[in-house]
């Protein structure tokens, strides 16, 4: 058994990669294309590694794949249409809301019991990945909110919230909102 095929493995890596992007949006950060882009293609190439491993996949697995697939897109997409999107020192920010955070858990649901009802229909459970999975649903995230920022017609970010300015805009942000939760 390889290591990613190692379910303990997989969840570690999910919890890990779901944790630091919701931690890093919940606080507000620069929106740069490295951000929405490089997440997402890890976990594509890991998740596409993983299915090439499969023999046998059949046309009606790999059907049940796309639909699948989709479905996640278009959830990560729903979450993205809940994004903020806001301009702070001339570059876009993005920040999760309340919405994104009900849309998340309703994302979930959706494309799990979606992924149920293609196993029942059929669908081999070899020829499912959560890294596949969760690495589209972070892609259609990623194209919709590229799009709300490429529409608002603000520029994006050239560095990461990990930079030294974006990082003192973060910590100046997160001060001024816990005074403004004090004085309510």
């Amino acid at each position: 058994m390889s290591l990613l095929n190692n379910p303990v493995v997989i969840t570690g890596i999910v919890i890990v990669a779901v944790a630091y992007v919701v931690i890093k949006r919940s606080i507000g950060e620069p929106l740069n294309v490295r951000d929405l882009v490089v997440p997402p293609l890890v976990l594509l190439v890991l998740g596409a590694r993983e299915l090439a491993e499969v023999e046998g996949l059949t046309p009606t697995d790999l059907g049940w794949l796309v639909a699948t697939l989709l479905v996640g897109a278009a959830c990560g997409g729903a979450r993205a249409g809940a994004i903020r999107l806001y301009l702070r020192d001339g570059v876009l920010w993005q920040r999760y809301t309340r919405r994104t955070f009900i849309i998340w858990p309703l994302s979930v649901l959706v494309s799990g019991g979606f992924g149920f009802l293609a196993t029942a229909a059929g669908m081999s459970d070899d020829a499912t990945s959560v890294l596949l999975s969760i690495g589209v649903s972070l892609a259609g995230e990623g194209i919709v909110a590229g799009a709300r920022g490429l529409l608002a017609g603000g520029r994006f970010a050239t560095e990461s919230r990990d930079s030294a300015v974006a990082h003192q805009a973060v910590l100046a942000e997160a001060a001024q909102r816990m005074r403004s939760v004090r004085r309510r």
